[in-house]
């Protein structure tokens, strides 16, 4: 089976010894580098030490390879980075969990995760995070499935996804996910091809995709975090294999060697999967004639990386010999960089403005910077340029700083207490850049085009700043009048009149305190057996008491009175209005 330790005990070292030397006069595992139209692999740095069943993640432009096995003694839990720009190993902290192999790793962000695998015990399920900024290990809460080792590890924005792999009990085929933020698991759908142990797994967007293992397959399997479901891709044209090592770049993922079938079979192999076709390609060659590599791997921008493993013979005689190679691949077709800059900005004279890219693992500004982001303060209109690599391709953008060297201030305002009951001030200011507002009430406001509520009738001494702290500042002033407004325009229908000519209350009159925000009016009064007596659609209008030119009697009559606001709120009131003689 591949992830059988029988190969790594001690018992066989002086034997493996023997194997060596024999390998030695009989074979090279190493071939010259290897490339052609479809990709190219460049030797790199050796690792630190022989090592297999290591894990690997990248976190920036930086690689990262720790625990795995290796002879005297098989179980590691050192912890190494790789710098791109100097192709150069420096060892970090160690990794705090008992030494191990077979474990899963991942990064989310500027932390790296080291979880499960086999001590000298056995299956493990604690799970640690590192801290690339303070070089820290930090326990996180455990994987809550059966201690395993051969499982896969893999990291979609900011959850972690583990899952199958091998424990006490046989091969597994749950999967779990692991929540940064919250830093707790939920299981999930369990892996749609069954119980696997050993497989590869890569993320292309949102999505993950795992194949291969034990038993030995060459199948692929999509999950998707968003439906938490499984769909079958393609099937790796090649042999059936098991402990393949993988990485994604861009749209497509990338699988290789790996033990086969066959004893006589190289699985040197290497194939590229496109996301949008669900089609495989085959690519250049791993560099290496091997059966078994059980390699960590990584990718930094638009280059993959196979680290370490098990260089293989097939027989006769089976040698196996473990190795320190560091390869990294470039692919024929890298995929394009999606860069961008912000936006071109404006400034005062004397002042500053942070310009950012994204996109890519370095930047080359005109003015010599090289982080994403850099402070400029130019003296007069000045456009800068950042040039943006992924590696592989770069991309130039540019962008404009504005210089503006005086500005006014100015605003009106509005008021329409039936529309929003603030008073809107309108800014008339040119080359305004930040808003300082004080409303005379006490208050302030940063906005360039604020609406402010006040409480009472008043004329308030309103001011705006505009630049305020710069060379280019300016400074408003107006005074501005307030009244209050009742907007539900509630229309006041009295229950009483006394039509006798004694000059007091002889019409039944209508009232509003307030009739700005009135837009339609009407009231209808009927007599106690239905008939409409009196009907008006001016607030103004009165009733004398009389119907058909005769006078009414003393009587109760009831009304339906009907008021429509500007803003098309409808009021409806109902009752009753005594007419008096």
């Amino acid at each position: 089976m591949c992830c059988s330790k029988i190969l790594f005990k001690r018992e066989f070292f002086l034997l493996r010894i023997f194997f060596f030397l024999v390998f030695l006069l009989a074979a090279n595992c190493l071939l010259p580098t290897y490339s052609f139209s479809q990709g190219t692999w460049a030797q790199k740095a050796s690792i630190f030490s022989t090592r297999v069943g290591a894990v690997g993640f990248s976190i920036g432009d930086k690689g990262y390879i720790g625990t795995g096995y290796h002879w005297g003694p098989p179980y590691c839990n050192d912890f190494w980075e790789w710098d791109k720009s100097t192709n150069s190993w420096t060892q970090k902290a160690n990794f705090p969990g008992t030494p191990r192999g077979d474990a899963v790793g991942f990064s989310i962000g500027s932390k790296g995760y080291i979880g499960t695998g086999s001590d000298s015990v056995g299956g493990t399920n604690d799970f640690y995070e590192w801290d690339q900024a303070t070089n820290l290990w930090t326990p996180k809460a455990p994987f809550p499935g059966s201690p395993r080792s051969c499982a896969i590890g893999l990291s979609i924005g900011t959850k972690g996804y583990v899952g199958m792999g091998g424990d006490s009990t046989g091969i597994r085929q749950d999967f779990w996910e692991w929540n940064q933020a919250t830093n707790s698991w939920s299981q999930k759908m369990n892996f749609a091809g069954g119980t696997r142990e050993s497989p590869i797994g890569f993320v292309i967007g949102n999505n993950a995709y795992v194949g291969s293992g034990i038993p030995l397959y060459n199948d692929l399997w999509e999950y998707t975090p968003a439906l938490n479901s499984w769909t079958q891709k393609a099937n790796l044209p090649d042999t059936l294999r098991c402990k393949a090592a993988a990485f994604s770049i861009g749209t497509k993922g990338y699988i290789g060697t790996g033990e086969t079938l066959s004893s006589n079979s190289s699985s040197n192999s290497f194939y590229e999967w496109n996301q949008s076709t669900n089609t495989w390609t085959r690519k250049a060659n791993y560099p290496i004639i091997v059966k078994d590599i059980d390699q960590a791997t990584f990718t930094i921008g638009c280059h993959g990386y196979f680290a370490g493993g098990c260089c293989f013979v097939p027989p006769p005689p089976a040698i196996s010999h473990f190795i320190q190679d560091f390869w990294e691949y470039t692919p024929d077709d890298p995929p394009p960089i999606n860069a961008s800059i912000s936006n071109s900005t404006t400034i005062c004279v004397g002042g500053s403005a942070i310009l950012t890219a994204s996109g890519g693992i370095s930047y080359s500004w005109s003015t010599g910077g090289s982080s994403n982001s850099i402070t400029v303060s130019p003296t007069s209109t000045t456009a800068y340029t950042v040039s943006v690599s992924n590696d592989c391709v770069s991309k130039t953008l540019t962008t404009t700083v504005a210089i503006i060297n005086s500005s006014i201030a100015s605003f009106n305002f509005e008021y329409n207490p039936c529309k929003n009951k603030c008073m809107d001030f309108i800014d008339q200011s040119a080359n305004a850049l930040t808003w300082n507002w004080d409303f005379g009430d006490g208050t302030i406001g940063a906005s360039n085009n604020p609406c402010h509520f006040y409480n009472d009738s008043s004329t308030y001494n309103v001011s705006l700043i505009i630049n305020k702290s710069t060379a280019c500042a300016d400074t408003f002033n107006m005074d501005v009048p307030y009244v209050t407004h009742d907007t539900t325009a509630f229309v006041y229908v009295p229950n009483a009149f006394s039509p006798n000519n004694d000059g007091d209350n002889d019409v039944l009159g209508f009232f509003r305190q307030d009739t700005f925000c009135l837009k339609n009016f009407e009231i209808a009064i009927y007599s106690r057996w239905g008939e409409k007596v009196f009907e008006t659609t001016d607030i103004n209008s009165t009733w004398d008491g009389t119907f058909n030119g005769e006078k009414l009697h003393s009587n109760v009559f009831s009304y339906y009175c009907k008021t429509v606001t500007t803003t098309g709120k409808q009021i409806i009131r109902k009752g009753n209005i005594s007419l008096l003689q």
